[in-house]
C-alpha cells in the first residue's frame, strides 16, 4: 500500500495494517487517520518523574488545598507516557489563527484538555520511537475528536481549518491517597505544569466565621462606645489584639 507524503508528495510505502509511516525523501513523520493522512509530531520529555513528583508536592504545599496535602498524601501509582492530542490548527473569520487540541485516546483523565502544545517544540517522530511502551496508540478519530472540539463550551471551529496533527505530549500520571480518598494529577513533562483533576480543597468556613465575627464584635463596640470618638478607637485597638491572634492561630490549623 502507498500513499503520498503531505510534506514532499513522494509516494510512500505502508506496511499493511500499520497507522505510522516515514517518508524516506523529506523524513516527514505521517499518522493514517481514518480520512485522511496528517503530520505526526511528539514533544521532547525535559522533566524526568521525580523532578515531577517535586513539582506535584509543591502544588501540593500551596494555599488551595487542605493543609498539609504534601506531607500527608501518599503516592499510590506514577505512570509516564507520550500521550497523543489531535491538534487543530483553524483561522476564525476575524483573520486570527487559533489552536486547539482534543484527546486522541479514550483513556485520559479530563484535565489533560489543559496541556499546551507549543508550536517551536515539535519535532517529527522517530520511527524508534514507536517500540516505547510509553508512546500511547490513538484511538479516537480525528473527525469525532473536531466534532467533540466543536460541541464543547466555549471553543468554537467555525473559521477554516487549516492544519490537523497529531501530537505525542510526554505526561507524568500520578494517582495519590489522602485520608483514605483517591486522587490523580498530571504534570506536563515538556513545560512541568500541574494539572490536577479533583483534590481536596481547604474549607473556607474558619475564615468566614472569623471575618463574620469580628464585624459582630467591632459593631458592638461600636455600638457601646455610642459618639465618643475617642473611646470607640480604645476599644477597637484592644479588641484588635485578640482578633489578630485568633486569625493567625484560624491561618494555623486551617
Amino acid at each position: 500500500m502507498e500513499i503520498t507524503c503531505t510534506q514532499c508528495a513522494a509516494q510512500v510505502e505502508v506496511v499493511e495494517g500499520e497507522a505510522f509511516a516515514f517518508c524516506p525523501h523529506c523524513d516527514s513523520s505521517l499518522f493514517l487517520d481514518r480520512t485522511k493522512v496528517v503530520f505526526n509530531y511528539r514533544l521532547e520529555s525535559t522533566v524526568d518523574g521525580d523532578a515531577a513528583e517535586a513539582a506535584l508536592r509543591r502544588w501540593m504545599a500551596g494555599n488551595d488545598v487542605v493543609k498539609n496535602l504534601d506531607q500527608e498524601a501518599e503516592t499510590v501509582s506514577r505512570r509516564f507516557e507520550h500521550f497523543p492530542f489531535w491538534r487543530f490548527r483553524c483561522r476564525q473569520p476575524s483573520g486570527v489563527e487559533q489552536v486547539h487540541l482534543e484527546l486522541a485516546h479514550a483513556d485520559a483523565n479530563a484535565v489533560m484538555r489543559r496541556v499546551s502544545v507549543p508550536a517551536g517544540g515539535l519535532k517529527f517522530l522517530r520511527p524508534e520511537d514507536l517500540h516505547e511502551e510509553s508512546f500511547i496508540r490513538p484511538d479516537i478519530p480525528a473527525e469525532s475528536a473536531l466534532q467533540w472540539l466543536k460541541g464543547r463550551e466555549g471553543l468554537t471551529t467555525t473559521g477554516e481549518l487549516l492544519e490537523v496533527s497529531l501530537v505525542f505530549v510526554p505526561l507524568h500520571r500520578f494517582e495519590y491517597r489522602h485520608q483514605d480518598v483517591m486522587y490523580s494529577a498530571v504534570v506536563d513533562a515538556s513545560a512541568g505544569g500541574v494539572h490536577p483533576s479533583i483534590y481536596p480543597v481547604r474549607s473556607e468556613t474558619p475564615y468566614l466565621l472569623m471575618g463574620i465575627g469580628s464585624l459582630v464584635a467591632f459593631f458592638i463596640l461600636g455600638v457601646l462606645a455610642g459618639t465618643d470618638v475617642t473611646l470607640k478607637l480604645w476599644l477597637y485597638l484592644v479588641a484588635a489584639v485578640p482578633l489578630v491572634g485568633a486569625s493567625v492561630a484560624v491561618a494555623r490549623r486551617a
